[in-house]
């Protein structure tokens, strides 16, 4: 289990690189309405699935302690959906990479 920082906050990743969205949502201030389980019940996360599904297998897990961990294409996904700020970031990162930065 690896460990990086999001918001000053622990975030865990499994040796798979499954990034842990219960951390995720513990960083941004654990809104009840931003659980990981309301996102995954949206109509839009619902569709996103399914095309993962196509690439990834498994697209999520939750362990034993309740804890619930994505690949990484839906744990961005759910940060995006949380946080405006990390939207922006992740295009920043991605436009830094086309230049060659």
């Amino acid at each position: 289990m690896k460990e990086t920082m999001l918001f000053d906050w622990p975030v865990k990743a499994d040796d798979q690189g499954y990034i842990c969205l219960t951390d995720i949502w513990n960083a941004t201030g654990q809104r009840k309405y931003h659980k990981p389980g309301t996102f995954l019940k949206k109509p839009r996360t619902k569709e996103y699935l399914e095309i993962l599904r196509q690439s990834e297998s498994p697209v999520f897990y939750e362990t034993e302690d309740g804890n619930l961990f994505a690949c990484t294409k839906l744990a961005y996904d759910y940060a995006c959906w949380l946080s405006p700020e990390f939207t922006v970031f992740k295009y920043q990162v991605y436009e830094a990479h086309l230049r060659g930065a």
